[in-house]
């Protein structure tokens, strides 16, 4: 309804059968989805203005990489049209998938996002507010200077980045007069910040926050106060 194409992964208990649908080439069909029940959460209104079908296409691709076992994956997408999108192509953008893990990567590490410190839920919204913010002004800035110089943005070091802009704003607290001149230093110097082109790179999952030698606080904090002050 809004335009919108998806690529995804097919629900795992979705069972995909190649030999109906109408054939668009090897392990590639045209299906049709029905639409189900209405869910409590919608209303009759809002359910009655989807289509009762929906087209989708089903396709399936082998991942062989070096080093790791072979996996078949089936997408089921919107781009219907298999001239126009090639299954090698739909295979190659499902793969950039992983881009959106190492952006939250850039938040929870890079902007120190892993550990809120606000406590009542208003000011944890306004935190996560303020990191989203400042994450986009640093994704914006990125974006200017590989347009600028010709360049991928994929190429750019996010923390490499961060660390420019906030030189940049240090000038910029100064009262500078040359903020054109500055700004035009700092998008070629994010333009020099490069990281190197590693596919398919896996890292393994561990615990980098070591745990103090503490015990648990389990009561209020003045309670505890008052009680060691009392036995020192």
């Amino acid at each position: 309804m809004r335009g919108i194409d998806l690529v995804a992964r097919v629900h795992h208990l979705r069972k995909v059968d190649f030999r109906r649908g109408l054939k668009q080439g090897y392990l590639d069909q045209l299906v049709g989805y029905r639409k189900p029940q209405r869910p409590k959460w919608m209303s009759e209104e809002e359910y009655a203005k989807y289509p009762s079908l929906v087209l989708v296409r089903h396709l399936k691709y082998k991942v062989e990489q070096k080093g790791f076992r072979t996996r078949e994956i089936t997408l089921a997408t919107t781009l219907l049209d298999a001239e126009v999108y090639p299954a090698e192509e739909l295979a190659s953008l499902y793969g950039r998938r992983w881009s959106v893990e190492l952006h939250i990567r850039s938040l929870k590490t890079q902007m120190q996002m892993d550990h809120l410190r606000c406590k009542s839920p208003q000011m944890v919204r306004k935190e996560i507010h303020c990191h989203m913010i400042g994450y986009n002004l640093v994704r914006a800035a990125m974006l200017a200077s590989a347009l600028k110089f010709r360049m991928d943005p994929c190429q750019l070091s996010f923390t490499g980045a961060m660390q420019a802009i906030e030189e940049f704003a240090s000038s910029l607290r100064l009262g500078s007069r040359r903020r054109d001149d500055q700004w035009d230093n700092l998008l070629e110097i994010i333009s020099e910040l490069t990281v190197g082109h590693r596919p398919g790179r896996q890292e393994r999952r561990e615990l980098k926050r070591r745990p103090k030698n503490y015990r648990l606080m389990t009561c209020p904090r003045n309670p505890n106060r008052n009680r060691y002050a009392t036995a020192a």
